[in-house]
């Protein structure tokens, strides 16, 4: 362990017994400070107990008793339990713990060839600013079973933060025309998920319209398979895809069935949004 240094003459109090010694600087972790088996020595014949959690000494003519904290498990009480607590005069500390995710910046050099490759196709990972084109038989349509009425969910409660969410979201859509106002009978309401990067994320809830969708059949691949096309493969990339399902347009005349209602606006997606039944296999 290497050593950042040393403070000379650290005065340390514990109970009635003081102590005046060295310390070195490590990197422990968990610890503020340990002292070692040369304290020890220092002590004379020690009374120990493990059980009781207390070791005894003499020195200069006094005795010295330092006992161990008895710690129980912890456990989980209510709100009401820790309001009577505070009021008996108890102390207490509400934390709360946000994940931070660290960024590397020692990523591995572009080789010159695949630099090229990329600059050579720079509009593919531009952010989209349009609508994707039409593809006619592969843009994806919602097949409804016989007889079924129209879902119209009324929309979830937001709070202040979420509602300035979602006002943001659905701004940067209508900009890139993902979506446009509508006065369809369809309706879905909007669920805000908090994402690992402490970002926004505004899905629909389709669980009333995915009911009454007819299920596609799509065929799954058998991974084995798939992995002896590869035999021969040296280079090996990936591709991020920014938007996802919103490469893929609606057909026409199921864009009406993608309505979702805020507490601004209803609204109507051009392109697949996420959550929907069958997006997947048409993917």
């Amino acid at each position: 362990m290497k050593c950042e240094g040393r403070c000379e003459n650290v005065k340390l109090q514990m109970g009635d017994y003081q102590l005046k010694t060295h310390m070195f600087a490590i990197h422990m972790g968990g610890f503020d400070i340990v002292l070692s088996a040369e304290w020890l020595h220092t002590l004379g014949p020690i009374t120990m107990d493990f059980q009781e959690l207390y070791m005894s000494f003499k020195q200069n003519n006094s005795t010295h008793t330092l006992c161990g904290l008895q710690v129980g498990a912890p456990s989980i009480i209510s709100s009401h339990r820790m309001e009577k607590l505070l009021k008996k005069g108890h102390h207490g500390v509400i934390a709360q713990f946000n994940a931070i995710q660290a960024v590397e910046s020692n990523s591995l050099p572009i080789h010159p060839e695949m630099q090229q490759i990329l600059n050579n196709h720079l509009p593919v990972f531009d952010k989209p600013h349009e609508l994707p084109p039409s593809r006619g038989e592969h843009d994806h349509s919602i097949t409804l079973v016989p007889g079924a009425q129209p879902p119209n969910v009324r929309p979830y409660r937001y709070s202040f933060t979420q509602k300035n969410e979602i006002e943001k979201i659905i701004k940067e859509l209508l900009e890139v025309g993902a979506i446009h106002p509508s006065i369809s009978p369809y309706s879905s309401p909007v669920v805000m998920v908090l994402k690992k990067d402490g970002e926004w994320r505004m899905c629909l809830d389709f669980r009333a319209l995915n009911k009454l969708t007819a299920k596609d059949k799509f065929p799954i691949p058998v991974v084995d398979d798939l992995l002896d096309e590869l035999n021969g493969a040296q280079f090996f990339t990936k591709l991020d895809l920014r938007s996802g399902y919103h490469q893929i347009r609606m057909k026409e005349v199921d864009i009406t069935k993608t309505a979702f209602r805020t507490h601004e606006g209803h609204y109507d997606f051009l392109v697949i949004p996420f959550g929907l039944c069958n997006a997947p296999s048409t993917f």
